[in-house]
């Protein structure tokens, strides 16, 4: 859902011959880490990425290592990352489920020096169990982003009006 909204970004701010550094954050199992490396493993689709993964939860590490040796996976916590460091921020479906969201959004912007993808479940209501947190447009106001609000083929596409959220932050701006 989020691809083209990232090489939008891409097109628009980056060149192809440039090298990007690229971190899914909250990377699970990788599906999304691996579709990220495999288009951008060369200049083939406009930049090309280094792409990283992060997770907490340590038992994933050793089966992406065999399955997608070409990602970095590292199991840290979010907070414990340098600031800065990647040119693109991938998160997705995570931000529900920490207990202090606005928070967690911030540590994404400051790990980032070019765009952050932020996507979840939108005003979800009820919510599922496990998402602790109702995301919304409030989330990230006084960020420097654009917030969209859209259908998805991996959340409840079978239902209307659930959607979900993405906000593109711009973090190319020098911290404060």
């Amino acid at each position: 859902d989020i691809l083209p909204f990232i090489h939008s970004k891409l097109l628009k701010h980056y060149k192809r011959k440039d090298v990007l550094r690229a971190i899914d954050v909250g990377a699970g199992s990788c599906f999304g880490t691996r579709l990220l490396a495999s288009l951008h493993s060369d200049h083939y689709v406009y930049s090309r990425m280094e792409v990283e993964a992060v997770d907490y939860v340590p038992d994933r590490a050793r089966w992406v290592q065999a399955t997608a040796p070409e990602i970095n996976y590292i199991v840290k916590d979010l907070f414990e990352l340098p600031s800065r460091s990647w040119d693109i921020v991938v998160c997705s479906h995570v931000v529900e489920h920490v207990p202090e969201p606005r928070k967690f959004i911030e540590k994404l912007s400051d790990i980032c020096r070019g765009f952050a993808f932020v996507y979840s479940p939108y005003n979800e209501n009820p919510r599922i169990p496990h998402h602790i947190n109702t995301i919304t447009e409030v989330d990230y106001a006084g960020l420097p982003c654009e917030t969209h609000i859209m259908k998805s083929m991996g959340w409840h596409p079978d239902k209307l009006g659930d959607m979900c959220i993405l906000a593109v932050i711009d973090c190319r701006a020098s911290p404060a």
